[in-house]
């Protein structure tokens, strides 16, 4: 993780029963320390990995309710479908749809404004026995705990 900000601690750990690993670290902003975990969830359908997703991140938020940081933000590919949520337990809130409530689910992912989303899908399609692919998904998130007094501003 690159950071303008020292750097107080490093982890990483294995998510259980996969090949991802999560990085959490700490620094002190405005002597407040803040935790944040960079996170790239299983990828696939929600009908066949949904539930994988969610088991990674509640050991990822139990980390991060360990650490008792007041702010905490988990970052990253979530690899989450359209329609496909985060539980109300864990208490984080979409930065993104926090800062555009009039476009909640603008994707991430999408073969016709990003070049690399398209090249990624032609070869996907290739493997797929029913020739589909995905256009467009909202892949990757900034989660920022319900706790925080921290009040997103923008997010690009």
């Amino acid at each position: 993780m690159l950071s303008r900000y020292p750097i107080d601690k490093v982890m990483h750990f294995s998510l259980k029963n996969t090949s991802k690993t999560a990085s959490v670290n700490t620094m002190t902003i405005n002597n407040e320390e803040i935790a944040i975990a960079a996170i790239h969830l299983k990828a696939g359908a929600q009908d066949l990995y949904g539930f994988v997703r969610r088991r990674q991140i509640n050991e990822i938020v139990a980390t991060m309710t360990y650490l008792n940081c007041p702010t905490s933000i988990l970052a990253g590919d979530f690899n989450l479908r359209m329609g496909e949520v985060i539980e109300d337990h864990v208490k984080y809130n979409d930065v993104w749809s926090t800062v555009h409530p009039d476009n909640p689910d603008e994707p991430t992912y999408n073969v016709h404004t990003n070049d690399l989303a398209m090249q990624i899908s032609t070869r996907i399609r290739a493997h797929r026995q029913d020739g589909s692919k995905p256009i467009a998904d909202r892949f990757d998130r900034v989660m920022l705990n319900f706790r925080s007094h921290w009040r997103p501003q923008s997010i690009e």
